[in-house]
């Protein structure tokens, strides 16, 4: 006797949105190399548990103590046609932090 996928299970391959994130966990539950995240969304049969594997590893370059809590961070271009970001905008209740980004 074959196995079969269960009828209530999906795979979903579109963006995911944690807009309506009950719950969520960052683990190497797999036992990857890079962590992944886990999700709990939505309600009743409109549920899912989505699991986020980032595309590339993340590297710390540079270290730089922040005064506080930020309540936002930002990255913009230094122009339109820029591939990457120049500038990480960091915002506190009483201060904003401009950092440039430079690439070798």
């Amino acid at each position: 006797m074959g196995t079969r996928k269960p009828a209530c299970v999906h795979t979903r391959s579109h963006k995911f949105s944690c807009a309506l994130c009950v719950h969520a966990q960052v683990a190497n539950l797999l036992g990857e190399e890079i962590p992944q995240i886990y999700a709990l969304t939505g309600r009743g049969p409109r549920s899912a548990l989505a699991v986020l594997r980032p595309g590339l590893a993340v590297t710390e370059l540079a270290a730089s103590p922040l005064p506080g809590n930020p309540t936002a961070v930002f990255t913009v271009k230094h122009a339109v046609g820029d591939e990457f970001d120049a500038y990480i905008i960091v915002s506190f209740t009483n201060a904003t932090l401009v950092r440039f980004v430079c690439v070798f």
